[in-house]
């Protein structure tokens, strides 16, 4: 295999050559999409704090099934349970997604870096972590909405419309 190709490194499947996933990429590449240093310097911690470590397994611990051909960069940002959470280019803008080892459709979670912690933090916060210990874990990534998400979650946590809710939460989040 070259070094250009990029392959599944359990199946071999390979990816489209057309398609840059970078998996070894330096902190600047993400400074320069616009993400902020404590984001940045979150994703490059090694080891982070022990309550992420199930959430946030290395990147290259995982690998995407598919890439959809519109996407022209892709900079994986942790991996769980070898499903990628990623950061891609898609059209000129930022997602953050994730891309699952095991099914071609990605998902999106966010257009933006608080959005995708919103994400993260709100599978913390059901774990039943303290929420002393999550303002301090949020300090760490980044994340400035903890309080908001936690109120969120309050209220919103049992709604049927939950999805729907959650994504009107995520986008009301900026940086």
């Amino acid at each position: 295999m070259d070094d250009d190709e990029i392959a599944c490194p359990r199946c071999g499947l390979q990816l489209k050559e057309d398609t840059v996933y970078r998996a070894d990429y330096k902190p600047q590449e993400l400074l320069d999409l616009g993400l902020s240093p404590e984001f940045v310097e979150f994703v490059f911690l090694d080891p982070k704090p022990k309550r992420f470590r199930n959430w946030c397994e290395p990147r290259d611990s995982g690998w995407p099934c598919f890439i959809p051909e519109d996407v022209s960069a892709v900079y994986p940002l942790w991996t769980c349970n070898a499903d990628v959470c990623a950061v891609w280019v898609r059209e000129d803008r930022l997602e953050f997604v994730t891309l699952c080892h095991d099914d071609p459709e990605p998902r999106v979670l966010a257009r933006n870096e608080q959005g995708l912690l919103a994400d993260l933090f709100r599978c913390l916060l059901e774990t039943g972590e303290s929420l002393d210990n999550l303002r301090k874990l949020a300090k760490v990534a980044g994340f400035r909405h903890m309080d908001e998400l936690n109120q969120w979650q309050k209220k919103n946590g049992q709604a049927s419309d939950f999805e729907k809710r959650w994504k009107r939460f995520v986008e009301s989040l900026h940086k």
